[in-house]
């Protein structure tokens, strides 16, 4: 498989911390690594259309330089990242060993590497992020005939803007092509019952951006419902780690005004995950609602009367 970053000196320009001494052949298979993860994200026809303006060289257009610096610095980055992880320690034939020069370096403290990883990760999300932005602004049509960007038009929340607008999610275009499959389930698990025989007109409509005369206001009812029930699914089935810095701030913030330190993160994890479940719930119960026109909230418990001459059991 060709490369589109080849050199060490490229890996420095693009990443910013790369040192570029550092033999290029220690890092290839992590480009090649994330460059199939950025594949799968825009597209192959993007990642082949980068590949043949990079063998054109001195030859390629400003705007062609442009698309090029987009594609690859996510690889870069993304490279960049994965290269720290692995290169704390050395693997040779007599086992893995520190490498540190034990009279001029000492070794980093855990919570400095944590947040050197943080720093890293951020980039490379940034960087897939803006790649996404840049292929929508530019209405680049192999990423629109790309497969993520035709299955996120089939969703009531069908791109990043809509979802944030429910749900903040940094903004993040990386993420929420992650969370499209879950959007999906809910969609069909959740919404479809709702609507009922009105599902296909709707979404059909929605598609077609005739929202204004065919969908009687519910679409923001369907959309947060939507949006909330996505969420707390993704908090039960994705870890902490693969989501933006603003979800994860979110879920700190609340893990720090109801829990104490010494409480485990999985607790409140559990309680976070709760929280946005019934949520969700009352987004789902308020779209109901509004398809029924009504505001009557059936009682959880019946008012029973001393006076009365029955009871009511279960």
């Amino acid at each position: 498989m060709k490369l589109l970053v080849n050199t060490s000196q490229e890996m420095r320009e693009l990443s910013g911390t790369f040192f570029a001494n550092i033999k290029f052949e220690r890092v290839k298979t992590d480009i090649l690594l994330t460059t199939e993860k950025v594949t799968a994200l825009v597209g192959k026809a993007v990642l082949d259309r980068a590949h043949i303006v990079l063998e054109k060289g001195t030859s390629m257009t400003d705007d062609e330089k442009e698309f090029l610096q987009h594609v690859q610095l996510p690889i870069a980055t993304g490279a960049a990242y994965a290269y720290y992880q692995g290169n704390n320690i050395s693997h040779d034939d007599n086992g893995r060993k520190s490498k540190i020069d034990k009279t001029n370096e000492s070794q980093a403290w855990q919570w400095q590497i944590d947040k050197d990883d943080e720093a890293a990760l951020k980039k490379y999300r940034e960087s897939l992020d803006r790649l996404v932005r840049y292929l929508d602004a530019t209405d680049d049509q192999d990423w629109i005939n790309s497969d993520s960007r035709k299955r996120s038009r089939e969703l009531f929340l069908n791109n990043t803007e809509i979802f944030n607008q429910y749900f903040y999610i940094d903004d993040s275009a990386s993420f929420y092509y992650v969370l499209t499959p879950l959007i999906r389930e809910i969609q069909l698990k959740k919404i479809k019952p709702v609507l009922g025989e009105d599902y296909e007109s709707m979404l059909a409509a929605f598609q077609d951006d005739t929202t204004s005369s065919n969908m009687d206001g519910q679409l923001s009812y369907i959309q947060e419902a939507l949006s909330l029930h996505t969420m707390a699914l993704a908090v039960k089935r994705l870890t902490i780690k693969v989501m933006p810095e603003g979800v994860v701030q979110n879920y700190r913030n609340y893990a720090q005004d109801l829990t104490s330190s010494n409480v485990a993160e999985m607790s409140a994890i559990k309680w976070y995950m709760l929280h946005l479940q019934r949520d969700a719930d009352k987004a789902l119960d308020d779209l109901r609602k509004f398809r029924s026109k009504t505001t009557i909230e059936a009682p959880l418990l019946p008012k029973n009367d001393p006076k009365n001459k029955y009871v009511r059991t279960s």
